[in-house]
């Protein structure tokens, strides 16, 4: 029996009170923490990141708060299968999917790249193949002023994202 007036194990000792028990390792819907934390850490997009910024990414669970945790889910696009791919909008940098392929978001509504996603479900193309053309597409291929397509971004993030894949995913 656990003598312990916490209520809470100490490592090494079983609920009955035996020493040598080893607690359980944390699961993330049946992913093994420490698989995903030396799989996660062995990805181009680790050390990419580690390399630009200096430091790890924030690889606690997400949270929207971002003094708890990060505002990306990577838990569940490890455990989903999803990796970071090279993105050609971004000098081939390594990147997270906005969402897993049946729609689920991975990023929080506080992440500064959501938006993107929401664009992408609305208009069916990337913001980062637009570059310096969003004028002449918005104009030409949209058939709208900029200013109502700029309201109309302010506006994305305010609305529920469906839940459907996208084309190609």
């Amino acid at each position: 029996m656990n003598n312990n007036k916490t209520g809470l194990l100490r490592s090494g000792t079983s609920p009955d009170g035996l020493s040598g028990y080893t607690p359980p390792e944390p699961r993330y819907a049946g992913l093994l923490e420490s698989d995903f934390q030396s799989g996660i850490r062995d990805t181009p997009w680790f050390k990419e990141f580690v390399r630009q910024y200096g430091e790890e990414p924030d690889l606690r669970p997400m949270s929207e708060n971002a003094e708890v945790g990060p505002n990306y889910d990577y838990r569940k696009a490890w455990e989903s299968g999803i990796r970071p791919e090279s993105d050609p909008y971004d000098n081939n940098r390594q990147h997270w999917p906005s969402s897993l392929p049946d729609g689920e978001m991975l990023k929080s509504d506080t992440h500064p790249t959501a938006w993107k996603e929401h664009f992408m479900r609305q208009y069916g193309v990337n913001p980062d193949s637009l570059s310096n053309g969003i004028t002449n597409w918005l104009v030409e291929d949209m058939g709208g002023p900029v200013g109502e397509f700029e309201e109309g971004i302010r506006g994305l993030m305010d609305q529920p994202v469906a839940q459907e894949p996208r084309d190609g995913r």
